[in-house]
């Protein structure tokens, strides 16, 4: 795992990254559960950092909306996964209800690749508006699937529970 870290800096250091932008991308690989990376994904997820969007980045922009049935069952609200050989970074995250008072009753979860993204874990009440969606940074590795789920905690079903995850993907290299 330490070899893994210092070939992944060196890598970066040599396309021009910080060693802290590194740390930072292999960390939420590990965390995410990402396959098997290699110092090209992640230099290559680094370069596609900035703010501004590449010319050859391709959005996504996925929202969708269901009825969560009441009682505390796990529901996907959107997933989203990337074309095969691409990666990608999850930009922004909203989520929404129909009914304001509502969000006491929800619980939400983004993952990625499975796994929940740490602070995104158990939020209980609205994360971001529609309108303007919360900015995030998460890398997406190869074949990592991106989902909101939401968890009705109340007696009654909810509806129009609506989530948007929002990024740029990428050819791998």
């Amino acid at each position: 795992m330490a070899g893994e870290a210092i070939a992944v800096e060196r890598a970066l250091r040599h396309a021009g990254m910080s060693p802290d932008a590194a740390r930072s991308i292999l960390l939420a690989a590990r965390l995410s559960g990402a396959p098997a990376l290699t110092p090209s994904d992640i230099a290559t997820i680094a370069r596609h950092t900035a703010p501004e969007v590449a010319v050859s980045d391709l959005a996504f922009n996925e929202a969708d909306f269901i009825t969560l049935g009441a009682s505390a069952v796990n529901s996907v609200v959107i997933a989203w996964t990337p074309p095969p050989n691409t990666l990608g970074i999850l930009r922004w995250v909203a989520t929404g209800v129909g009914t304001r008072a509502d969000f006491d009753s929800i619980t939400w979860r983004l993952r990625v690749g499975g796994s929940a993204i740490n602070g995104f874990d158990a939020i209980q009440g609205p994360i971001a508006s529609i309108i303007v969606p919360l900015p995030i940074f998460w890398p997406i590795f190869k074949g990592q699937k991106v989902d909101v789920i939401a968890t009705n905690r109340s007696a009654t079903a909810i509806t129009n529970v609506t989530a948007l995850v929002r990024g740029t993907f990428f050819p791998s290299p």
